[in-house]
């Protein structure tokens, strides 16, 4: 993470980094954040092995380099994406890519017919080594689907894995649902709550039954606890021409 652990802590966002063009409340990286990053890079590395089943990042390169990564705070997604010149989407930039813009679809794959269960999305602990098998259970790493497993769940604009696989945090803190007359807009952080308030999350994961939850938005706390079934993508901004 951040261009490598050599170069960790070295590399975090500058102030204000990574804000959202289209959204006036948000003042992107806040410098009072860097205290909730760890300090070395071998205390990071430790603390992404969250789980020994399930944690997907390893510092040298093996089997698991193309699942998606857990195991980590808000905090730590946010500044990856700000290093990798994006930022984490809001809650509704998210929805509004799952849904299909205009389409409103009802899955990210619209009305495509699934050939069997589980074709499109990974959920209820299922196991990517054979779509075709009966049995809905599996045990391990092979749970979390490598990224872009099942192309034929992908959203109108190639998004891979909106559904299920892993939670993916949003910029979000946790508060009514907004409706999307600006989906760039994002929800401030609740009075009192201070680094603590929770955050939105959103699209399932490889434990849970999707069934009408695909529209579903969970919370999780900034920081603690690390989750093997939470994990993030980054959205990026058009460049201008």
């Amino acid at each position: 993470m951040f261009g490598g652990s050599e170069h960790y802590p070295d590399d975090l966002p500058a102030p204000h980094n990574g804000t959202n063009p289209r959204d006036a409340l948000d003042t992107g990286w806040d410098p009072s954040w860097n205290e909730q990053l760890l300090p070395s890079a071998v205390e990071l590395t430790a603390a992404l092995d969250c789980s020994a089943l399930f944690a997907t990042w390893g510092d040298e390169p093996a089997d698991n380099e193309n699942r998606p990564i857990n195991c980590v705070t808000w905090y730590e997604a946010e500044a990856f994406c700000i290093w990798d010149g994006g930022r984490l989407p809001s809650d509704l930039e998210w929805e509004y890519a799952a849904r299909g813009g205009d389409e409103v679809r009802g899955v990210p794959w619209g009305s495509a017919q699934e050939p069997s269960e589980h074709a499109f999305a990974n959920y209820r602990n299922y196991c990517e080594t054979d779509p075709q098998m009966q049995t809905p259970q599996c045990k391990g790493i092979a749970q979390i689907w490598r990224v872009g497993s099942a192309p034929g769940g992908d959203g109108r604009w190639g998004q891979s894995d909106l559904a299920g696989n892993l939670w993916e945090y949003t910029v979000d803190y946790f508060g009514p649902a907004l409706d999307c007359a600006d989906c760039a807009r994002h929800v401030p952080m609740p009075p009192g709550t201070g680094r603590y308030a929770m955050h939105v999350s959103r699209g399932g994961a490889y434990p849970f039954d999707l069934g009408d939850g695909l529209w579903d938005r969970d919370f999780y706390y900034p920081t603690e606890p690390r989750s093997a079934s939470l994990g993030f993508r980054c959205a990026y901004d058009a460049k201008p021409n």
